[in-house]
């Protein structure tokens, strides 16, 4: 059976092929879902709140999620209970984290959350969702010219995938790997691996946007998983 590596790539997809996705087990013992033909195990998810609830003790939280093709919960429990505490109904938001099985449901334990202050974020995740695995059923265009800014899109992460920040990219992560566990100091990271600082900045905010790195404390970074 399929042996998930350490460190797991947290998939971005429609919530709704996430909860139609079937369980497995990994020969460490580790659950994963079989979505899109890939071994998942994490997710990154963009979506907007619908609904939360907060158990009398205080100690069980979740959050219901709904990306127009359908619906998740996030949840939480005992010490992890304060990282949903400043969210609430309405809010559009990026939560990166574990996906989970209790009772026939997939849920998120979550990892990472942010706000998104800005709707256009919405957007292109969706078109980028449609460019990676065409509309959900019942999706309408929401955008002029829909097509072409897809392409566009495709257009865009070629040049992003072909940049020499690739090389920088890996450098941050095996940096930030090896820190011990209170995470890597921002400063000694642009010490190590060299290159401009805004190179190594840009780097490290699109991992932080990926969900593939996160701040335990201001000025520190570690990875995920």
């Amino acid at each position: 059976m399929e042996q998930l590596p350490k460190r797991q790539t947290a998939y971005k997809f429609w919530i709704k092929d996430i909860v139609e996705a079937e369980a497995s087990v990994s020969d460490e013992g580790r659950l994963f879902f079989k979505v899109k033909e890939k071994d998942v195990a994490r997710v990154n998810l963009m979506a907007n709140i619908i609904h939360k609830y907060v158990s009398g003790s205080g100690n069980y939280v979740f959050v219901t999620l709904d990306d127009g093709s359908g619906q998740i919960r996030v949840k939480a429990w005992n010490d992890d209970t304060g990282i949903l505490t400043n969210y609430n109904v309405g809010d559009p938001i990026i939560v990166v984290g574990k996906l989970g099985l209790n009772n026939n449901e997939i849920f998120i334990r979550p990892e990472v959350l942010k706000k998104m202050e800005n709707n256009d974020w919405e957007l292109v995740r969706k078109l980028e969702l449609i460019k990676l695995y065409g509309k959900f059923k019942g999706e309408k265009s929401f955008v002029k010219d829909e097509e072409e800014v897809v392409d566009q899109i495709i257009v865009e992460e070629v040049i992003v995938s072909d940049s020499p920040s690739i090389a920088m990219r890996e450098k941050v992560i095996s940096a930030i790997e090896v820190a011990d566990k209170d995470g890597l100091e921002e400063g000694v990271l642009l010490k190590e691996v060299g290159g401009s600082e805004e190179e190594v900045m840009q780097v490290v905010q699109d991992l932080l946007s990926e969900g593939e790195i996160f701040q335990p404390k201001k000025g520190f970074l570690k990875l995920i998983g």
